[in-house]
């Protein structure tokens, strides 16, 4: 996903209803070499809760989009971090979960 996509955010809680599939490209690089900027990835809208750990996951963190792994959770929240990435995201409460990548 690019950055500052702040504006898809709304859009896609709002109108998308759970079970929606939903194809996104991604722009960013923090899933290499799994997924690549120019890919396209197919997720479903709260697919499930709660998320198996090792999914990709769309979640928002500080007001953007964000397609990374589920590294770790609990009751209520979960740790995500990019494959590409040396560090974790910040903790992301489960209602900042979007969906689920299928592919």
């Amino acid at each position: 996903m690019e950055k500052n996509n702040a504006k898809y955010i709304s859009p896609i809680i709002n109108e998308c209803k759970p079970g929606t599939h939903l194809q996104l490209i991604v722009s960013g690089k923090s899933m290499v070499p799994l997924i690549k900027p120019g890919d396209r990835i197919l997720l479903t809208i709260k697919h499930r809760d709660p998320y198996p750990l090792g999914s990709i996951v769309l979640a928002v963190i500080h007001n953007e989009l964000v397609t990374h792994r589920l590294i770790y959770k609990t009751d209520e929240q979960y740790i995500l971090k990019g494959d590409n990435l040396l560090t974790f995201d910040p903790p992301v409460s489960k209602k900042n979960i979007i969906g689920i990548v299928n592919e």
